[in-house]
């Protein structure tokens, strides 16, 4: 049922961070949840649907991150390294169909503590990995009181015990 909703869903039912193939269909290999501070920001956009950002991406295709360097660093736990190599490559499709993404995302990248920042999925919502718990909070803080945006810092602590991902 969930597959039939949207190829990515299944990725999200899972409460582990994972590797998935062809169209998130095939898992192959999974990983304990790095424990990561998050802020994520949604500017006073429309977002795009996702069918047109894929249909912009498929226009102007960009090469995704390095995976075996993700995939290394997952393996070693090595949160400073799975951070700084965070990438979207649907980011620029979408920022192209909603420019106001591409500044949302240099002001959490110029925001002190902030490691990475990038766009959330097809876009609407924006998002920064933080060195601190502390440092996601007084960015999203900022972001609500000086931005005006819709703003919830996060932390990733992974399953619970019914299975379920989980931020507080």
């Amino acid at each position: 049922v969930a597959q039939r909703v949207g190829a990515d869903i299944p990725f999200f039912l899972s409460p582990h961070t994972s590797y998935l193939a062809g169209t998130g269909d095939t898992l192959v290999e999974q990983f304990e949840a790095p424990k990561l501070s998050v802020v994520v920001v949604r500017p006073p956009i429309h977002g795009s649907p996702a069918q047109e950002a894929y249909q912009e991406f498929d226009r102007h295709p960009e090469k995704a991150g390095d995976l075996e360097v993700m995939l290394e660093a997952l393996r070693a736990h090595d949160t400073a390294r799975i951070m700084e190599n965070i990438s979207n490559n649907l980011q620029t499709a979408c920022e192209r169909l909603e420019p106001d993404l591409a500044a949302v995302v240099v002001w959490l990248n110029q925001q002190e503590g902030a490691v990475s920042a990038a766009v959330s999925g097809s876009g609407a919502c924006c998002f920064a990995l933080c060195e601190k718990d502390e440092i996601a909070k007084e960015i999203a803080d900022k972001a609500h009181k000086v931005q005006h945006w819709w703003s919830k810092s996060a932390k990733v602590v992974g399953a619970d015990s019914f299975g379920i991902g989980c931020l507080s």
